[in-house]
């Protein structure tokens, strides 16, 4: 009711506080993709993130860590969902840094089947520069309206939010502002 709020457990995540969540209702559930207490995988071979289901948004059941199933010892943090309305399909976005760097850049997944126990592989999202300029890119948000995908993310070497534009959610993004 925007009034009342009331604190959920945490208990089936993997360490309290929570880090990174992200929560969308689809398939009938709330889902709540995580960042992992590492960041990373455990044993450094792709990166994960945690996800947990709630049928009420307050009782929480672990899904599982989740692989990028990206061969490479690396990190993944803050996942973002959206949901492309031009095709209807869900997405999730994560923020992967290769070899364990501080240099992140924002990467596409989907949920493989409705109980999100498979997904695909992640491909990074491309852009002018994305992971070629040396800077960090994480937070990444996208957001859709009148034929154009928005990325929002934080530009973590320089410290600003920036926001590029694209026809597709994956590839020819562009910066529009800063």
């Amino acid at each position: 009711d925007a009034l009342t709020f009331t604190e959920v457990s945490q208990s089936y995540f993997d360490a309290a506080p929570l880090r990174d969540p992200t929560i969308i209702y689809c398939y009938g559930q709330y889902w709540c993709a995580y960042t992992l207490n590492t960041g990373q995988a455990s044993g450094g071979l792709s990166p994960q993130f945690g996800l947990a289901s709630s049928p009420d948004g307050i009782t929480w059941t672990k899904v599982g860590n989740i692989s990028s199933n990206v061969a490479i010892n690396g990190r993944l943090v803050a996942p973002s969902w959206f949901i492309d309305p031009a095709v209807g399909l869900i997405y999730l976005i994560v923020n992967i840094a290769p070899n364990l760097s501080n240099t992140f850049t924002p990467w596409l997944m989907q949920p493989g089947n409705s109980g999100m126990t498979v997904w695909t592989t992640a491909v990074p999202i491309l852009g002018t520069n994305f992971g070629t300029d040396g800077k960090s890119m994480i937070d990444a948000f996208m957001d859709y309206k009148n034929g154009t995908y928005y990325l929002w993310y934080k530009n973590d070497t320089d410290k600003y939010v920036e926001l590029a534009s694209s026809l597709s959610p994956l590839h020819g993004y562009t910066k529009i502002k800063t």
